[in-house]
């Protein structure tokens, strides 16, 4: 098994309330690889995954939904 080895994360920072999209840089960010969100060591609900494309072999497109509750420093 391969662990994902993360780069880049761009943006660094979200805004509560909005669709955003993600780009996540990386090592082993195969087809299977589902990124989560937790804040505290617990899973974050407040933030939806809505889609994941590729962009290249080593970088993936996150779309976002993160909800008004989300807890800050996810």
């Amino acid at each position: 098994r391969i662990v994902p080895r993360l780069l880049a994360i761009t943006p660094s920072t979200l805004r509560r309330g909005d669709a955003a999209t993600m780009r996540v840089r990386g090592e082993g960010l195969g087809s299977s690889w589902v990124p989560s969100f937790r804040h505290g060591g617990r899973a974050v609900s407040q933030i939806r995954l809505l889609r994941t494309s590729p962009a290249s072999s080593s970088e993936l497109v996150l779309s976002l939904l993160v909800e008004e509750d989300a807890p800050i420093g996810t």
